[in-house]
């Protein structure tokens, strides 16, 4: 029986992947900050029906500092780094940005000291396919995002040069020690905890009607049942090593479609959904008040056609539909009487 590690445990991905590495018999080591993020985690393993939780150890380790990360890997096969900072208001970018490299970097250091074989790295799609100028329709993971585009959020900047420097550092001073990198489009499905992510707090919003007009962007939908499943594909398999993987069950749907597919799914819940798209210019104008709507004004009016064919051809992985995806999430927002 293998030890996998895994950072980032209250969140959204990273329960998921835990949930599946439990069914799939291994020991499992979740890091974390804050300790009544213990408890949370518990929680959201027993809403996922995992019962017994005899093979899952705790260990204090904060990816700023060095403490705790020698005792958190000894023994540990793999690495599932799931772990990232979000921006927030309070945070300065440079810190946003510095948090992430760093903090990436700290990992596979006392990853390589410890033996692991694999680090298996979740990036993001923001990594790819931002800062792009229009007519670039098609995004593989041979394309990167353009850090030289002034309109990039600290966010989209934070996940492309952490992934840079993770695979600067393998390439020239990590040994032995295998990186595999996931790059997930926008990360949907049914939340096991109240810690809503930024793309539940989206379906959550326009069911509530919080939103009034949908930006004209284009976006790929993957379920996070799914891309658990895919960290343990990527872990596993020997010709995943050193490579990325698109995770994405579409190719793109402009965010419109996302109201179409509660309109359909859910009926009368969904009353309160926009219908209307919120013009090209007026979104920019907004952007120049709101942090958070940059990277959305920066992409507006471009189609994207996201190429995730490696990951199904290659390692045979499979994914819901983008429909029972979307309701599945309603569905679970509904149960919790967050909506």
């Amino acid at each position: 029986m293998r030890d996998v590690l895994v950072t980032g445990g209250t969140g959204f991905i990273a329960s998921y992947c835990v949930v599946e590495l439990l069914k799939n018999n291994y020991r499992v080591r979740v890091t974390f900050r804050d300790r009544s993020g213990v408890e949370y985690i518990r929680g959201m393993l027993i809403a996922a029906g995992i019962s017994d939780l005899s093979k899952l150890s705790f260990h204090f380790a904060d990816l700023r500092y060095d403490k705790g990360w020698q005792k958190a890997l000894d023994g540990v096969t793999y690495v599932l780094h799931v772990a990232s900072p979000f921006p927030s208001k309070s945070v300065d970018k440079e810190e946003i940005i510095g948090t992430a490299c760093n903090g990436t970097l700290r990992l596979l250091k006392y990853a390589q000291a410890a033996s692991v074989k694999r680090v298996v790295l979740t990036s993001s799609f923001g990594a790819i396919g931002y800062g792009h100028p229009k007519g670039k329709d098609l995004y593989s993971e041979n394309d990167w995002t353009n850090l030289d585009n002034s309109k990039l959020s600290p966010y989209i900047r934070s996940k492309t040069l952490s992934e840079k420097r993770a695979w600067e550092y393998i390439n020239s001073s990590g040994g032995d020690l295998e990186i595999s990198v996931i790059n997930p489009v926008g990360v949907f499905g049914p939340p096991l905890g109240k810690r809503l992510s930024s793309s539940i707090m989206l379906i959550q919003m326009l069911i509530k009607g919080r939103v009034k007009a949908i930006p004209k962007i284009h976006i790929g939908v993957v379920d996070v049942r799914d891309l658990a499943v895919l960290h343990l594909l990527v872990m596993e398999s020997t010709v995943a090593a050193n490579k990325r993987f698109i995770a994405s069950a579409n190719t793109g749907i402009p965010l419109i479609e996302l109201a179409t597919i509660l309109y359909r799914e859910i009926g009368a819940q969904a009353s309160k959904v926009p219908y209307r798209q919120l013009p090209n210019w007026l979104l920019k104008i907004m952007a120049i008040f709101s942090e958070s709507l940059k990277d959305t004004a920066s992409e507006a009016g471009k189609k994207k056609c996201i190429d995730s064919s490696r990951a199904k051809g290659l390692l045979g992985w499979e994914t819901r539909s983008v429909h029972q995806t979307i309701r599945d999430t309603a569905d679970r927002l509904f149960e919790m009487g967050l909506v």
